[in-house]
């Protein structure tokens, strides 16, 4: 499998080795995630699926950051304790992961607990002479001191001020924290150079070092983290031993609205809490799947609905085929399709290009709904969908039931129209979809009409179009 390096500017494969570290920088927990974070989360769930569909061992780590200025900003604000602050937020979060069907991390690392291990690196760095100690009890990374600093972003010195670093002591504009000093009313714990707390890009190294070691496969994020954040990581981790460190810096790119950054500082978001209630799961999905996971993406109410519309279609298809996995006379050893399995793989494996895999399911499902095939060759197509929708994270209780309905009525029905009785619905019905195209074809309407009235009674609506009719179940049955 090939990922775009964002550190080579160009795609790379990744390790083919079993095991596979991935280091993914989660959120800070400020404030309630909204739908960019969740497109982050979604993108890396699948990627993560993917390579353990395939066989690899995947360490999965993302952190929470659940001290940080923001945390402490916000708090302030609310009058409420830090700490309580981001655990409750955290906690929210947390559920919402499980109702966006998101796989849980190997290990979620919290910095509150990891300062120990983050400390651990600042006295490297100290030690290997990139970081210094200032008199207020800060410790600051020196820049000057790692001679490929700005290979990620591609940025001169000259241009990385760190603004948000200033402080007593401080020897130059682009130096950046690893250590603040306490400042009264916030949060601190010990350390060497008195109490304080981490800076923030110190954690991700820690964190990374510490549970994937000083070099694994990738580390993932979204583009707004490559600077500083990701470039900053990479000098950390250099300077206190690792040789490598992450071999591929994997990034998504933003969520946009009205071509500016879905973010909670622009005030332009939309909530996760409100997005789980407006649109399905597998419609969230589907939307972010659908767009090039490197691409800024522009988010619409047209386009949710677009994807909403895509998954309705897919639901509804492989809803009205499911009785065809329920044959008891046919073989219950069902191959797959083996040539929509590998042009899957095939995509997925080029730079992880979901926008084609869910071309191939989408071709793999409306094939389904040939009412020439075979129950066997159904039954195949349908063992594939299922298997190929469930790599990519798709909900398929959600999208794999359908109402009974009643075969005794279904039978009788055929009989009012002299046709033979079968032991599953879509047998029945799709006989009578071909004597009403039949009587259509020959102008008989009012017979026509009445097989469309009598299905829509038992609780079956047929939907026509210039090449075909296909059928669903209503819900309310």
């Amino acid at each position: 499998m090939k990922i775009y390096n964002t550190l080579k500017n160009k795609t790379e494969k990744i390790n083919h080795a079993q095991k596979i570290g991935i280091y993914v920088c989660g959120i800070t927990p400020y404030t309630e995630c909204h739908l960019g974070h969740a497109m982050s989360a979604l993108i890396y769930d699948v990627l993560i699926r993917y390579l353990r569909w395939r066989g690899k061992e995947v360490t999965y780590v993302s952190n929470y950051t659940d001290i940080d200025d923001k945390i402490i900003s916000m708090a302030a604000k609310l009058k409420v304790d830090p700490l309580q602050l981001a655990e409750k937020n955290i906690s929210i979060w947390e559920e919402q992961q499980k109702a966006l069907g998101l796989i849980k991390p190997t290990v979620r690392p919290r910095v509150t607990k990891e300062i120990p291990a983050i400390i651990s690196s600042i006295i490297k760095i100290i030690k290997n002479g990139n970081a210094y100690e200032t008199e207020d009890g800060a410790v600051y990374y020196r820049v000057k001191s790692y001679e490929k600093y700005g290979n990620l972003s591609g940025r001169k010195l000259e241009e990385m001020n760190q603004n948000d670093e200033q402080g007593t002591g401080k020897k130059h504009p682009f130096d950046f924290a690893l250590w603040k000093p306490l400042k009264h009313g916030e949060p601190f714990w010990n350390s060497p150079w008195g109490n304080g707390r981490p800076g923030w890009h110190i954690e991700c190294s820690a964190m990374s070092q510490k549970y994937l070691g000083d070099s694994f496969e990738i580390h993932g994020g979204g583009t707004d983290l490559i600077f500083p954040h990701h470039e900053n990581e990479i000098a950390q981790a250099y300077s206190s031993g690792a040789k490598e460190f992450a071999k591929i810096w994997m990034h998504n790119g933003m969520l946009l609205v009205n071509n500016k950054k879905m973010s909670k500082s622009l005030g332009n978001y939309i909530s996760v809490e409100i997005a789980l209630k407006k649109w399905d799961v597998n419609s969230l999905r589907f939307f972010v799947l659908s767009a090039g996971y490197r691409q800024p993406t522009n988010f619409s109410e047209e386009a949710i609905l677009n994807a909403d519309n895509s998954i309705q279609k897919i639901k509804k298809i492989i809803a009205n085929n499911m009785v065809f996995l329920e044959q008891k006379a046919l073989d219950t050893n069902i191959d797959i399709e083996d040539s929509y399995i590998q042009e899957f793989i095939e995509v997925m494996n080029d730079d992880f290009n979901t926008p084609k895999a869910l071309a191939i399911i989408f071709k793999l499902v409306n094939k389904i709904n040939n009412g020439q095939l075979t129950i066997l060759h159904k039954q195949q197509l349908l063992k594939t969908a299922l298997v190929l929708l469930n790599c990519m994270g798709f909900n398929l209780d959600n999208m794999t039931k359908e109402t009974t309905i009643n075969i005794k009525k279904l039978n009788k029905l055929a009989k009012n129209f002299n046709l033979e009785p079968a032991d599953n619905h879509a047998s029945i019905i799709n006989q009578l979809i071909l004597l009403r195209n039949h009587k259509r074809i020959s102008k008989d309407f009012q017979i026509a009409d009445k097989i469309r009235d009598d299905l829509m009674k038992i609780g079956v609506i047929l939907e026509d179009n210039e090449s075909e009719t296909t059928w669903m179940i209503n819900r309310k049955y």
